[in-house]
């Protein structure tokens, strides 16, 4: 499969061939985990080993593949993680407001509780309940806190049993951690983070197997804290001109 000269022309022959063996990876052409030789894939693609090499690379860095010395090229499945980074350079490169990507993980963690609340496990809701348990211990400190309140949430979206829904809710998570970490910190003395009271009332939704309830309760819960959030940044700024102008 030679790349297209006519494309060559434009770009690097390598970016070319990249995009080729992605489109091959994704379309299971490719049944074994580890990938041909660089000499086989240098025929296949009718192009130099040092141009597979160089496409090799740029798979790498899209998380497509790893390579291993003196092992070979290897397929590998992204994840949360690496969807994360694309999000970010999503916001990033067109400067997008973080509240706005807020409202998107508000829209899809409703739609994950309310999917959760039809295909939920009873074992997979008495784990939800030892998160909870282990959210409301007042000796925990608030690293703690955070961290069981993100599992929480990605929890909610893996019991949706939906996997794509799963990967972006917790790809959200990610690119949004400082925002939820300083939306708790801020709030953590409040009866609601100290009981958990907003996160009890999705899991009885949850568990009374009402996707409308678990939905509306999510949402409002997001919501809340989005709000917070806003009015602690707005109150950063407000004092951070009065003293600027020396008030």
């Amino acid at each position: 499969m030679a790349a297209n000269t006519e494309t060559a022309k434009k770009d690097h022959l390598y970016e070319i061939v990249a995009d080729n063996l992605e489109k091959d990876i994704v379309s299971g052409i490719f049944t074994e985990r580890r990938l041909p030789s660089e000499q086989m894939l240098s025929t296949r693609y009718g192009v130099s080993r040092t141009v597979i090499r160089e496409a090799l690379k740029i798979l790498t860095e899209r998380r497509m593949v790893s390579v291993t010395a003196g092992s070979g090229a290897y397929i590998t499945r992204p994840d949360a993680y690496d969807l994360s980074i694309v999000f970010n350079r999503l916001i990033q490169t067109h400067d997008i407001d973080y509240m706005d990507a807020y409202d998107v993980r508000i829209v899809l963690e409703a739609a994950a509780a309310a999917a959760c609340a039809q295909h939920v496990t009873d074992d997979e809701i008495r784990h939800m309940e030892r998160l909870l348990e282990n959210l409301r211990d007042k000796s925990a400190p608030v690293s703690k806190k955070i961290e069981l309140d993100l599992e929480f949430h990605v929890y909610v979206a893996k019991c949706s049993h939906n996997e794509m829904l799963s990967l972006l809710v917790d790809a959200m998570s990610g690119i949004l951690q400082d925002i939820i970490t300083i939306g708790i910190t801020i709030n953590t003395s409040s009866e609601d983070i100290v009981k958990g009271i907003s996160h009890a009332r999705v899991l009885r939704a949850i568990k009374d197997r009402n996707p409308l309830a678990a939905q509306s309760v999510m949402y409002d819960h997001l919501y809340s804290s989005k709000m917070i959030y806003k009015r602690y940044m707005e109150k950063l700024r407000s004092d951070r001109e009065a003293e600027e102008m020396g008030l």
